[in-house]
């Protein structure tokens, strides 16, 4: 059934023997610097001996280079195999197969940790490792067990018919939840702040969970890096839960997830000190995906309360307010999630939801919030004591006409939930512990107070205080704890566990635990006891918080034996050092917040920390900019907050500008101002106790701090180079002058694709300089000589992509419509830009293969295509757009081929592999200006025209065939409005709503594919429309296309993004003179004709249709430089022969003499694709060119012209 010799995955340089000491520690040293994610495991398996892999291949030992993805991904696969190497799991044992399954699986996984310009190179290698990356492709589409096992299993050409199969499976699912890289699996069971980007392998806060990133770790009041040590941790613990589901039976397995749960919270209550409670059942934690999570439970616990004391149900009015203190210093989401919203757009067990909308079934009408802010607009500290009792008297008491307490039945109903910040961003406490104990004593029942102590900046003794008046406590392990991002728990005091109980045992158990918490919390993060509060949440299995919070743990543990005095000692002198030193030595350009430049002073909402048990860890600073006598604003300060964590060195040759410091993220301070935040964590304050010389450790700590102080100065200096090289990178881009005064542009977008029109002589000038033109003419070969060139900027093309991206949502996937421009080069920079390609031929489809573009972004959308072309993109694994009934129909014959058994012995894809198929609909919204190039009238050859018949047939399609992916529809290109274009859009919304409701399944439609036909500017070298002026259009006329982000929307634009990133430069070869007019002419007639060597074979449809594709001309000496003549009525006819061949009717351009060079412009689309073989002209060469921050120009020769022989071949 099974043989691992014969698979193409199998890994054939697998071995390791005992080595050298100098080899193992050689290979250590690369893992140690190149790849640390894989450290801990390259440890793990040399525990006993010295293990060193070897690399083999065609059978000579080959020299590990691990900055190659090939080496890195087998060394991966070697070290996974050798931990898993145990007698229990034998290689053709079920649980061996299963094993090998598991291997592959956590290698197509790792593949994900790596850049998509290594991916691309990677692809090229071999089928092999095509098919390896397309695995990994096909299993960010999948998430249930039941759908990975089977790709997996196809990819090892393991039968899914044998016998055995059914204990592969339970063998293979069982260990899966634990497969998954560590580095992957820690962001795994989070939200959309976990996820790290493919290029910088960090999150949105510039934090990772791959050690080693990060050189000064300040941010753990946001959120930290995670540590070597703590990612070993995780690891271990990760490949003991890994080993043991592969090698125990699954007939004989406990859960070994609620075993260490069980234990991890044992371990952070103990870190609490709040074990005891627990014991006694005073309290439970549980384990929540972040501290904003928690705030669903706090809401929870206060609608039981309201309802456990109800005779009725009471379901039109607001029972529960919730009150929260120090908006703007707290979790941006807290208010969100404790109303009942979903907060971010990807929820813990992946499922993608619209952010800011209520959870499935919540209680909405029965939640009302207060958001209190923690400054004014000045940027002081609000003392919001008087105003807390004042709302929460308020929202509790009624009073009669005569000034006494009346009772009201409606008023009686009513709860509080009141939060309680201990520990804001800048480091201060809202409301006062004093009136809010006295609230609560006044209130004993109908209030619940809510700490937020997500800061965890702490005593110890505080969380025993808090329970013990019966508050609930939320907590986190990754700010002050330095816990991979992000793992946040909830402690309840009794009362409020058995509410929940109770309530979860009632009808009102749907209000006070509505559906939606499913999407957040696993049944396994809550105690045993609440056995009626699991049964109400989710069941899939979140690995990742139990990793995140067992990397904080490696700093808890040993922090809850530091001296309570001693803590305060160590952070008093490190917080006053670091502000004598920001003080004295950096001032005016760091400037501390005013309640934080006396440490000694009170702040106006609490006691002194010591006495109110608050950790004094945080220094929030504002950062000054002398010439405009200003501080940095919000946005400057992110951008700022992103440099820190790159290499900036390439701007001054300093070690400093190589330290990647990650500070806390800004935080708004008023209206006009902000600050950026050092913040010491756990992990420092452990070693500077536990330390042999703790001064020289603090001291080495503080010179840490300095070098991140003089990185801030080093940035402010040479900020607008700075910004010139990263403003791709960051989401957060402002290009500042510093040399006088800083210049804010009026949107942080990137800016849109024009070409700087300005260096065009410069390229001329190089082409002349470089004999590319030349108006000698000497005899020699006339095939070789140069009259015409097609010319890119390639910055305007990056710029084109990158502005194409950054103007719609990270939902939207973008493809790249060929035909526009098919030039290789062009595809390729579409491809590293991570834009797919649109085909309208089977052999474009072949073109952009050949290129390296991934199948599945590769979209084939042709009204034309045969079974056999169909056959092909199936089988490559291209997405397909029917074009019509008949058409679908040759598809559903193919799909169900591809799901016969003899199939994939011919094709790796399988009837649960189908690439997204479409059907292109004809929307009828009418045409645009032009209507030939119009695709939605009644007339057009293009799509299913949506009339009330094909409607229900469309829906019938959808309901019978669930492999059917989605909708298109485009409606035109030049000539159609944007507003146009949308309606169009909003039409496939509306229909694929309407699939949604009779087919009674919600996301039955997963793609919705909008076309393109963006509207080129050719009159103007401005770009307009923009694609974010399209996103605003479509933003108002189809909503639904930003709300529903479980649909990918694909788009399709062509002439919009190539169209002004090239021009056409052609040598005047003669002038002929038109000085006498007939009788018939107009005044306005030309004077002369210039003949040129670029016409219709080049301008097709500006040579017919003017009106609609003017060209803009200019002329240039042979100098490079623009002529300067007199202004006059011209000609300009191209080389064919006949009539209509002119490209330019009686324009006013500079008086044009021979050997002048014409620039026609905006021309990177629609000429070289539509190219004529009329007169049998060769087709011209494709230049390129680049300019560095130094301005300096690099011209690129990217295809040659034709040869004679070419053209000739052409014939035949």
């Amino acid at each position: 059934m099974f043989d691992s010799t014969s698979n193409p995955f199998a890994c054939k340089t697998l071995k390791g023997d005992d080595n050298t000491t100098s080899d193992h520690y050689a290979l250590r040293n690369q893992v140690r610097d190149i790849r640390p994610e894989l450290l801990s495991l390259f440890d793990l398996c040399n525990r006993h001996r010295f293990w060193t892999p070897q690399m083999i291949h065609d059978g000579q030992t080959v020299e590990w280079d691990l900055r190659c993805m090939h080496h890195a991904l087998e060394l991966h696969y070697m070290l996974q195999d050798q931990y898993l190497s145990l007698p229990e799991t034998k290689r053709c044992s079920p649980c061996g197969i299963a094993r090998y399954m598991i291997l592959l699986y956590s290698k197509a996984q790792y593949i994900n940790l790596f850049s998509p310009d290594d991916i691309a190179t990677y692809h090229k290698l071999g089928p092999t490792l095509n098919i390896e990356v397309d695995l990994s492709r096909k299993l960010n589409d999948v998430s249930s067990p039941s759908e990975i096992a089977p790709l997996i299993a196809s990819a090892c050409s393991i039968s899914m018919q044998e016998e055995a199969w059914d204990a592969i499976r339970r063998h293979f699912e069982n260990a899966l939840p634990f497969a998954e890289p560590t580095a992957l699996l820690l962001t795994r069971g989070s939200d959309d702040r976990s996820e790290l980007s493919p290029i910088s392998r960090a999150n949105k806060y510039h934090a990772t969970t791959i050690p080693s990133q990060i050189d000064i770790n300040r941010g753990s009041c946001t959120c930290a890096s995670i540590g070597s040590q703590a990612f070993g941790n995780c690891e271990a613990m990760r490949q003991e839960l890994l080993l043991d589901a592969l090698s125990i039976p699954p007939e004989k397995q406990s859960n070994p997830m609620e075993k260490k749960v069980e234990m991890i919270r044992d371990r952070i209550t103990k870190c609490l000190d709040i074990q005891d409670l627990v014991d006694k059942d005073a309290c439970q934690l549980i384990l929540t995906p972040s501290g904003t999570d928690a705030e669903y439970l706090a809401t929870s616990a206060a609608l039981s309360r309201v309802f456990c004391s109800l005779d009725e149900m009471e379901q039109d009015i607001p029972l529960v307010t919730s009150i929260i203190i120090a908006k703007g210093e707290i979790g941006r989401g807290s208010g969100v999630a404790s109303a009942g919203k979903y907060c971010g757009q990807k929820t813990p067990c992946g499922l993608v939801r619209p952010n800011g909308e209520y959870l499935e079934k919540y209680p909405k009408e029965l939640v009302h919030t207060i958001e209190l802010d923690a400054r004014d607009a000045a940027g002081d500290i609000i003392n919001q004591d008087d105003a807390v009792a004042q709302v929460v008297n308020d929202q509790l008491e009624s009073i009669g006409l005569g000034n006494e307490p009346q009772a009201d039945p409606l008023q009686t109903k009513k709860m509080v939930l009141l939060h309680l910040v201990m520990g804001s961003k800048t480091g201060f406490c809202s409301p006062s512990l004093d009136v809010v104990q006295k609230l609560s004593s006044k209130y004993p029942n109908r209030l619940l107070v809510v700490v937020d102590a997500c800061q965890m900046r702490l005593n110890h003794t505080m969380y025993r205080i808090f329970i013990e008046r019966g508050y609930i406590v939320l907590v986190t392990g990754s700010k002050f704890f330095g816990g991979a991002p992000f793992c946040g728990g909830i402690i309840m005091p009794m009362r409020s566990v058995l509410e929940l109980e109770m309530a979860a045992a009632k009808a009102y158990g749907q209000q006070c635990l509505p559906r939606g918490l499913a999407d957040y919390f696993s049944r396994a993060n809550f105690p045993e006891m609440m056995k009626l509060t699991r049964e109400r949440v989710g069941s899939f299995v979140n690995v990742g918080l139990l990793l995140r919070w067992e990397s904080a743990l490696t700093h808890m543990e040993p922090f809850r034996t530091i001296p309570s005095k001693d803590l305060h000692s160590i952070c008093a002198l490190y917080i006053s050092s670091l502000n004598q030193l920001l003080a004295e030595k950096y001032h005016p350009m760091l400037q501390l917040l005013p309640e934080d430049i006396d440490t000694t002073a009170q702040k106006p909402t609490q006691h002194a920390r010591l006495d109110n048990g608050m950790i004094n860890s945080i220094v929030s600073f504002r950062v000054w900019h002398s010439p405009e006598k200003r501080f940095l604003d919000m946005e400057e300060l992110r951008f700022l907050h992103f440099l820190l964590t790159k290499d900036v060195s390439a701007c001054s040759p300093t070690q400093v500008g190589k330290k990647r410091c990650l500070l806390g993220q800004p935080v708004q301070i008023g209206n006009h101002s902000a600050v950026l935040r050092i913040a010491i964590g756990a992990e420092m304050i452990n070693a500077i106790f536990y330390a042999d010389d703790s001064e020289r450790t603090m001291n080495f700590f503080l010179h840490q701090d300095e070098i991140a102080v003089q990185k801030i100065a080093l940035i402010i200096k040479n900020w607008k180079i700075l910004c010139k090289r990263f403003s791709h990178t960051s989401q957060t881009f402002r290009e500042l002058e510093t040399s006088k005064e800083l210049q804010l542009p009026e949107t942080d977008r990137v800016s849109i694709a024009k070409i700087d029109e300005s260096r065009i002589s410069k390229v001329i000038a190089k082409m002349v300089q470089e004999v590319i033109f030349s108006k000698e003419e000497s005899i020699g070969d006339c095939m070789a000589e140069t009259k015409v060139a097609i010319v890119y900027d390639l910055n305007a093309i990056d710029t084109a992509f990158q502005s194409l991206s950054s103007s719609f949502p990270p939902h939207f996937e973008h493809r790249f419509a060929m035909k526009t421009c098919p030039l290789s080069f062009f595809i390729k920079r579409a491809i590293e830009n991570h834009i797919g390609i649109e085909c309208a031929s089977v052999v474009e489809v072949k073109h952009a293969i050949r290129l390296g573009c991934p199948p599945n972004q590769i979209v084939y959308n042709s009204p034309c295509k045969t079974r056999n072309e169909l056959a092909f993109a199936l089988g490559a694994g291209v997405d397909v757009n029917a074009d019509n009934f008949d058409e679908l129909d040759i598809i559903i014959e193919l799909v169900l081929a591809f799901s016969q058994p003899q199939f994939p012995k011919h094709t790796p894809h399988s009837a649960y592999q189908i690439p997204r198929i479409c059907l292109r609909i004809n929307p009828l919204v009418g045409a645009g200006r032009n209507a030939i190039l119009s695709t939605s009238t009644r007339n057009s050859k293009f799509g299913v025209t949506l009339t009330t018949k094909n409607r229900a047939r469309i829906v019938t399609y959808f309901r019978d065939n669930q492999w059917l992916a989605g909708l298109h529809c485009h409606v035109g290109s030049q000539g159609c409005s944007l507003e146009l274009l949308a309606k169009g859009a909003a039409v496939l919304c509306e229909l694929s709503d309407d699939i949604d409701e009779i087919t009674g399944t919600t996301g039955r439609v997963k793609v919705l594919n909008i076309g393109g036909g963006l509207p080129v500017n050719y009159g103007a070298d401005e770009f307009t429309p923009s694609f974010g002026d399209y996103a605003a259009v479509l933003r108002q006329c189809a909503p639904q296309l930003f709300q529903r982000h479980e649909r990918a929307i694909l788009t399709e634009f062509g002439q919009s993004i190539s169209a002004k990133s090239g021009w056409i430069v052609t040598q005047v070869e003669y002038v002929k003179s038109l000085d006498e007019k007939a009788p018939t002419e107009t005044p306005e007639a030309a004077c002369q004709t210039a003949i040129v060597h670029a016409g219709s074979d080049l301008f097709l449809r500006a040579c017919y249709r003017p009106d609609l594709f003017p060209l803009r001309i200019s002329v240039y000496k042979a100098s490079g430089k623009p002529s300067e003549n007199e202004v006059k009525l011209q000609n300009i006819a191209g080389p064919l022969c006949f009539g209509g061949d002119l490209v330019g009717r009686s324009i006013l351009v500079p008086r044009i003499e021979r050997n002048d060079l014409l620039v026609m412009h905006d021309t990177g689309a629609n000429t070289i694709s539509l190219f004529s073989r009329h007169c049998s002209r060769a087709a011209p060469c494709v230049y390129g060119y680049h300019t560095n921050d130094a301005e300096e120009l690099t011209l690129t020769l990217l295809k040659a012209k034709e040869t004679a022989e070419e053209v000739m071949r052409f014939w035949g």
